[in-house]
């Protein structure tokens, strides 16, 4: 299937957003270490990682993969950058393939690895790829972890995070260079049989595959803040110099918040939410508030089966198309003038909606769905405990996020 391949979708999609917002939920005993820049709110709210223990400060690649595996709660401060290219050995050359998304080769697209699950078809060509075994093989990441980048040069490079233990924090990393030239070299941030992670301050660039992705085990609540996802690359599935594969989120009941972050030059899958995992469709919830997407040559959202999301106080600037076409599937709210429908009395937000904003985007977002917003519709998103982001204003949020996003900004 082409990269860019898009089957028909049912799914409840609501693009508006929000002005402020106050509530309850669940918190883990325990503090945030004092190390810890702001807190989280939305779905992971009361996140505390690794509490307040002890910092440590790995000085080697294994030392700090050592760390992040084990089963002790731990605060873990990157005082530089880790480049764990060469970690798991010499670079391979193995057979991959040219898939049919590859329509500029030598010159700028990405082929493909062959994963374990073989996912090069018989009909697409087999090609020779050479490629660092580091970027596929993750580091692990074990529960009740803080890490934390000091500085602005904290990074992790040729390797992603693998996270499969709940109540985990990652604070101000630059993840990149994992093998981005092939599709499957490697992903920035996995969740996987997770709950109750905070993604903040971090950047993402130059990988093979994704720079968030959820599933196919469960996520659970998951935030993601104040992120810069940068798809400028040299190697690209849309031929044109920007990244397609972004961010999937697919694990069954996974429930996300998606706010403040800096979404540039990418091609598609930014993101795509739901759908099929190869045997049923997951239920993902979504809240999509006060982030700036820009110079997107393809789509944003892609939402598919099992998808309920709330978009709002979004700014998309330049971007083809802010959703895909089959992502309206009959239940598509756009207020995009004013602010309508929810009030107060909507009991997971307490407030009203807030409008998106379109500049420089050829193709609007569609109202023909539906013309009001009901509280029903927002509590189907949200439970009443809901602890949602403070809002900004519409005309702040490009500036904000410009501001705020990304690493070394805290």
């Amino acid at each position: 299937m082409s990269p860019r391949a898009m089957p028909s979708l049912r799914t409840t999609v609501l693009f508006l957003v929000v002005v402020l917002a106050a509530s309850s939920t669940v918190v883990l005993a325990g503090s945030l270490s004092p190390l810890v820049k702001g807190k989280p709110t939305g779905f992971a709210a009361g996140t505390i990682g690794g509490g307040n223990v002890a910092p440590s400060y790995p000085k080697t690649r294994e030392e700090l993969a050592n760390l992040l595996k084990d089963s002790q709660p731990r605060v873990i401060v990157l005082t530089k950058e880790f480049d764990f290219r060469g970690f798991n050995g010499a670079k391979v050359t193995a057979k991959g393939c040219r898939p049919d998304s590859n329509k500029c080769p030598n010159k700028g697209g990405q082929d493909a690895i062959d994963p374990p699950f073989h996912w090069c078809s018989s009909k697409y060509p087999g090609v020779d790829v050479t490629y660092d075994p580091a970027g596929p093989t993750a580091l692990q990441v074990s529960g009740s972890k803080t890490i934390i980048g000091q500085g602005a040069n904290a990074a992790i490079r040729g390797k992603g995070l693998r996270i499969t233990g709940s109540n985990v924090i990652v604070q101000n990393i630059h993840v990149y260079d994992l093998n981005p030239q092939y599709i499957w070299g490697g992903d920035a941030f996995t969740i996987a049989q997770g709950d109750q992670i905070w993604f903040d301050h971090n950047k993402v660039s130059l990988v093979g595959r994704q720079f968030f992705v959820t599933g196919y085990s469960p996520a659970g609540r998951v935030t993601i803040s104040n992120n810069e996802l940068n798809g400028l690359t040299q190697w690209s599935a849309s031929c044109d110099g920007r990244h397609y594969w972004t961010m999937l989120f697919l694990g069954s009941n996974d429930k996300i918040t998606f706010a403040y972050n800096y979404v540039h030059h990418v091609s598609g899958r930014a993101p795509k939410v739901a759908g099929s995992d190869g045997k049923n469709f997951p239920k993902v919830q979504m809240h999509a508030i006060n982030n700036f997407w820009q110079s997107l040559s393809g789509h944003a959202f892609d939402a598919h089966d099992g998808a309920k999301i709330l978009v709002e106080g979004n700014v998309f600037e330049t971007v083809a198309y802010p959703h895909t076409p089959e992502t309206l599937a009959g239940s598509l709210v756009v207020p995009m003038a004013n602010t309508v429908g929810v009030t107060a009395k909507a009991a997971p937000l307490r407030r009203n909606l807030v409008v998106n904003k379109l500049d420089g985007s050829p193709r609007p977002i569609d109202t023909g769905a539906s013309s009001t917003a009901s509280v029903s519709a927002v509590n189907a998103v949200l439970p009443d405990n809901y602890v949602s982001p403070t809002a900004i204003q519409i005309e702040q949020v490009k500036a904000y996020v410009l501001k705020n996003a990304g690493v070394g900004k805290i």
